[in-house]
């Protein structure tokens, strides 16, 4: 959904703009009876007494009931017209909202992943009412209303000027090699996947090395990094991935090989892009110079 929203920006031509709600769960009400024991040493004081169990008002970090409780008031804040503009909640995905005026057919798009926005549109001054409401219902201030530059682990360089925008996962990646520092010994590869990789038998399991046991240990958790990276940015792991994730809950052989053979080629391609560019085709640069070798690939490649 994001990035359609991204597509349709980019298409038009229009600013996108990431609104952080800082402390977003305290500023819900909670409407259940919650009760928290204070901790140890901490008490209130209120008519002569001391208080060691409170009743909470507002939901709180840590809750089962909070991400739901501040999504709804979310959606009451858009939904509603508090700021003078009534968004409507798409059916395709509850998360996106939209603002179109009839009489002038502008739009406002945005899209929401708990407390962060996503918003663009061709009418300026209702973007300028939905910030003022931000700011009065949520206390953003300009430092959390700013032009896209990363959304959920995702690197983005966006310019409206130019059409055309990038985004990455190499900060991501980073992060899972640091994370699982075994995965650096993984040497680096040129392609996601091989026949290889899928023909490896279960006596291979013999000989594993240090890497190979560390991979198998936490087999769920670096695939679980790769899926995420692949619904992304990196739609050219998704076969891989898919390949990979049969082996979630028991790795044999095979996976284990897969898996080294994804990581490889994550590392080596750890800069590659996904581009939405508003004119031209993207691909036309990057496969200028096949051409000189050969004509039909080269058509192939940068045809539309």
């Amino acid at each position: 959904t994001v990035r359609t929203v991204f597509a349709i920006a980019v298409h038009l031509g229009l600013p996108i703009f990431h609104a952080d709600i800082p402390q977003a769960f305290v500023t819900a009400l909670l409407k259940e009876d919650v009760w928290l024991r204070l901790p140890p040493g901490l008490s209130i004081k209120k008519a002569g007494e001391s208080h060691k169990i409170v009743k909470l008002l507002r939901a709180l970090y840590g809750l089962r009931q909070s991400p739901q409780t501040f999504n709804k008031e979310l959606v009451k804040f858009l939904v509603e017209g508090e700021i003078g503009i009534t968004f409507k909640q798409s059916s395709a995905d509850s998360c996106l909202f939209y603002y179109r005026d009839e009489k002038t057919d502008k739009f406002v798009l945005v899209a929401s992943e708990v407390d962060d926005l996503i918003i663009t549109g061709t009418d300026e001054a209702a973007i300028a009412k939905l910030k003022a409401g931000l700011v009065k219902r949520f206390n953003i201030d300009d430092s959390k209303w700013e032009e896209l530059a990363s959304f959920l682990g995702i690197n983005i360089s966006y310019d409206p000027r130019t059409g055309r925008l990038e985004m990455d996962i190499s900060q991501k990646i980073k992060s899972m090699l640091d994370e699982h520092k075994l995965l650096h010994n993984v040497k680096t590869q040129d392609v996601p996947i091989t026949d290889a990789n899928l023909d490896v038998p279960e006596s291979a399991a013999a000989n594993y090395t240090q890497t190979d046991k560390y991979i198998v240990e936490n087999y769920a958790s670096i695939i679980g990094s790769c899926i995420y990276m692949s619904i992304t940015v990196r739609n050219d792991i998704t076969f891989a991935v898919g390949k990979c994730a049969r082996g979630m809950h028991k790795p044999q052989p095979c996976h284990v090989e897969m898996l080294k053979q994804l990581v490889g080629y994550l590392k080596k391609t750890a800069g590659y892009k996904l581009v939405y560019q508003q004119h031209g085709n993207p691909s036309e640069s990057l496969f200028s110079d096949i051409s000189k070798t050969d004509g039909a690939l080269s058509f192939i490649a940068t045809a539309e």
